[in-house]
């Protein structure tokens, strides 16, 4: 009989012939397992893609300035977006213009 542990688990495992990399979501952490011994650790910490742009929105309130991405850009970005799931669902190539 089977026993699943209680908790949250968000890991990533891939194996290769002498090397398997364990990625935890969770913690932002990467290792590097080399003959199942730990070669390396990578701790790629980066910030929410969110929170970075709600930081760029009270940044531009605060200085006055242009955000880095217009509204009209944001606006093309939304468009592509949506042609792109049109595009998957119909099959149908999508074609834009500069």
């Amino acid at each position: 009989m089977g026993w699943i542990p209680s908790g949250k688990y968000r890991t990533l495992s891939m194996y290769f012939k002498k090397n398997h990399v364990v990625c935890d979501l969770e913690k932002q952490i990467v290792e590097i397992y080399e003959n199942s011994k730990l070669k390396s650790t990578i701790n790629p910490r980066h910030k929410e893609p969110l929170l970075l742009e709600l930081d760029e929105f009270a940044r531009c309130i605060r200085t006055q300035k242009q955000p880095k991405a217009s509204g009209s850009i944001g606006s093309r970005v939304v468009n592509i977006a949506e042609s792109a799931t049109s595009a998957l669902q119909t099959g149908k190539n999508v074609t834009f213009s500069r």
